[in-house]
């Protein structure tokens, strides 16, 4: 086994797995915050007096779990920028360059880093239940509910560190802030960045990886005799 565990392969994919690990966790929390958030607006009787007592603790637990949520997806580019380094490539390291800038100017992602910057060193934002009865029809009687779980705009507003990109963001959601909307449009873009390196990094060192199952099948081979001569 130390022929494989030392082998340039082993090596790699060891950092690619320690990377995904980090997006699993940014996932599952994306996961968590999105049902909780599906499952509250879904239920209509939450906003019923009696029920007071869960719609406010419900709400407490979307804000934990956003900022979980938030805290993680910063980690999870620190981490990738660690692995790049770790990994000493010139020809990665460039490519991640670019890629990086990109996420890097994208609206949702300039405010998403700013809002992990208030709940962390400013306070936990003021989310709200928005409930919505609209008509479904210009042509009938017929009305369908909405409900939307947003952060205040105001309270956002009153914050001095948000930078004029993200200022424009929050301006592009209207009263209030959808969290679903903004979130998602983050994910996605974490998403797709961190795809490209999980396939990327296989492109670039599919010899070394080719030559790590070449070592196991040698392995396994050889157990396999000792098996059978035993």
């Amino acid at each position: 086994m130390d022929v494989y565990e030392k082998a340039k392969g082993y090596e790699i994919l060891s950092k690619l797995h320690n990377l995904n690990t980090s997006f699993i966790i940014v996932k599952r929390n994306y996961d968590e915050l999105y049902n909780i958030i599906i499952r509250f607006q879904s239920d209509s009787h939450i906003w019923a007096l009696e029920r007071r007592p869960q719609f406010t603790a419900t709400l407490i637990e979307i804000t934990r779990v956003l900022q979980n949520y938030l805290g993680g997806a910063s980690s999870l580019i620190r981490h990738s920028s660690v692995f790049r380094d770790n990994l000493a490539n010139s020809t990665f390291s460039e490519e991640y360059k670019e890629k990086l800038k990109k996420v890097e100017w994208q609206h949702c992602v300039i405010f998403v880093k700013k809002l992990r910057n208030y709940t962390h060193h400013c306070k936990l934002p003021i989310i709200r239940a928005k409930f919505s009865v609209t008509r479904k029809d210009a042509h009938n009687s017929e009305f369908g509910k909405e409900i939307r779980v947003c952060l205040s705009k105001q309270d956002l507003l009153k914050w001095d560190g948000w930078c004029r990109t993200s200022k424009k963001y929050i301006e592009t959601l209207g009263d209030d802030l959808d969290i679903l909307r903004f979130i998602g449009e983050y994910n996605d873009v974490v998403l797709n960045f961190h795809r490209w390196i999980m396939r990327r990094i296989p492109e670039l060192y599919d010899s070394e990886i080719q030559e790590l199952k070449r070592i196991k099948n040698q392995i396994n081979e050889l157990k396999k005799k000792v098996n059978d001569t035993s």
